[in-house]
């Protein structure tokens, strides 16, 4: 696939370093059950959800601005050390049967995570070609949810077959905190801003960033979708658990298996849409995935007494979510300027996990104080993922039909280009082929239509699904000027549609066999 090593090492430890982290939350929760009492479980979600999250809200600034300070292949090594020193701390916790310093050794595996995610994200730009970044990041978000939620299910299944015997489960942890240490030590990177000062106030320096986003179009807003699938995220993990024992007569650890179904289909489906997005940042693609994430939520809702129909609704969750969040953490890493990159995926670190927060406190409040059952809190999921959703959907309306267009034209059509991406043009005809060829070129796309009288009703809704918008561009020259500061930017291309004859078409197309051609 023409990746580096650099690239395949950051992969396999993030890998490791992802299902650690999985393994020893949930080892941790099936520790002090056994410690505390399975009545008290809304009490253990919550403490190790404060835990792991805290860590995520005070350091993550401080990672990245030393990601974007100093050589990132180095600090990803160091920090291996601390993650060491968290999992050796668990183990010695459940040997001795501690229940205090078995959050301390999780605050120090969260910490480890909290300064290593702005560093991995900010560093694909420098070890991957930009062609490859959507695809680069597919493979790195495929395997790191495989790894969050596959690490639920091995830690589990190792818990019904070692019989609860945390002496010897915590050693898993041990290891594989070595493995990935080993593996972070092939990782290169050179670029570093030693210039750049570092700014210990993280609430400041988040709203600093977070700031800095809103000059760029829709980043800002798909940072709030980010942070939001991690709440999603949390929210289903923690969920089951109770939804377990009381609708499906499970144990705590037996939940983890379909947590397993999640992971696979988050795998499938981060992959499967770094092959269909080609070589574009499809952020429309989210529009597909967040609506299928709703409604599996909802699937849920309605059988909540079947593992089998539960299973499977875990995997269309998986599925949906790739598709979701794979196009997002790819729109923030290449929209997000390389001076201040590491910075401002740290910033949508702490923004993600203040609203895992939220997540957990909702959990608390909602299982502890409010006595509602596993299945109320997954109504409530479901209704706020489709109210997401149609913020979302609102937010990208010109793009409704895209990822329908672009994936029927990408499985009959091997399109290429020769058009320099940065440019104007213009052109007559409104062909639906030609305009679903360049929709699978560019990212963002959309046509703009001059036009004295713009279409309503129908007509109207039409245009804006096959991207279309159309401006009176005499009189509407701001919203204009606006369009174009957003989509016109490396790889963004807007298309004019002139309604006058003399103007001719500065683009052809040709259908050549299975192939289109533009000159």
């Amino acid at each position: 696939m023409g990746f580096t090593p650099g690239f395949h090492a950051l992969n396999i430890s993030q890998f490791f370093i992802a299902l650690n982290n999985a393994i020893a939350r949930m080892l941790v929760i099936f520790f002090l059950n056994d410690l505390i009492g399975i009545a008290s479980v809304n009490t253990t979600l919550f403490l190790t959800s404060i835990v792991i999250v805290t860590p995520f809200l005070v350091f993550s600034m401080l990672g990245g601005a030393l990601a974007d300070r100093y050589p990132k292949g180095i600090m990803i090594q160091w920090l291996q050390l601390v993650s060491i020193a968290g999992a050796l701390m668990i183990w010695v916790s459940m040997v001795e049967s501690n229940g205090f310093f078995v959050y301390v050794g999780l605050f120090l595996m969260a910490l480890m995570a909290s300064l290593f995610s702005p560093a991995r994200l900010a560093i694909i730009p420098e070890i991957v070609i930009k062609e490859k970044i959507p695809f680069a990041n597919s493979i790195l978000a495929g395997t790191g949810y495989i790894a969050l939620l596959f690490g639920a299910f091995i830690a589990s299944y190792g818990t019904i077959l070692l019989e609860r015997n945390f002496s010897i489960l915590g050693l898993i942890i041990v290891g594989i905190s070595l493995l990935a240490g080993f593996f972070s030590l092939f990782i290169k990177s050179s670029h570093s801003f030693k210039e750049k000062a570092i700014d210990w106030n993280f609430v400041r320096t988040t709203i600093y960033y977070l700031k800095e986003t809103f000059s760029v179009p829709h980043l800002f807003h798909t940072i709030i979708y980010d942070s939001y699938f991690l709440l999603a995220c949390l929210f289903t993990q923690l969920n089951l658990i109770p939804l377990g024992y009381q609708e499906l007569n499970i144990t705590d650890a037996q939940t983890g298996y379909i947590l397993l179904f999640t992971s696979l289909g988050l795998g499938i489906g981060s992959l499967l849409y770094g092959f269909a997005s080609k070589k574009n940042i499809e952020v429309s693609y989210a529009l597909i995935g967040g609506l299928g994430t709703a409604l599996s939520y909802y699937g849920i809702v309605i059988c909540p007494h079947s593992f089998s129909s539960v299973s499977i609704m875990g995997f269309l969750i998986g599925i949906s979510g790739g598709f979701f969040i794979v196009p997002l953490n790819g729109f923030i890493q290449t929209k997000s300027p390389e001076p201040i990159r590491a910075s401002i995926l740290a910033a949508t670190n702490t923004l993600g996990f203040v609203f895992l927060l939220i997540g957990a406190t909702f959990l608390e409040i909602s299982g502890g104080y409010f006595k509602l059952s596993a299945h109320t809190n997954f109504v409530i999921l479901a209704t706020f993922t489709l109210f997401m959703w149609f913020l979302y959907a609102y937010e990208f309306r010109y793009s409704l039909f895209r990822p329908i267009l672009v994936l029927i034209i990408n499985l009959f059509y091997r399109v290429n280009s020769r058009i320099p991406p940065s440019k104007l043009y213009t052109f007559k005809e409104t062909t639906l082929l030609p305009l679903m060829g360049l929709m699978s070129l560019f990212e963002p796309f959309l046509v703009i239509k001059n036009s004295l009288t713009p279409s309503t009703g129908f007509k109207r809704l039409l245009n804006m699904f096959f991207s279309i918008k159309e401006l009176d561009m005499e009189k509407d020259s701001q919203s204009l000027e606006a369009i174009k500061n957003g989509m016109n930017d490396e790889g963004g291309i807007i298309i004019f549609l002139e309604s006058r004859d003399e103007a001719g078409p500065l683009i052809q197309f040709q259908k050549k066999g299975r192939q289109l051609e533009y000159f």
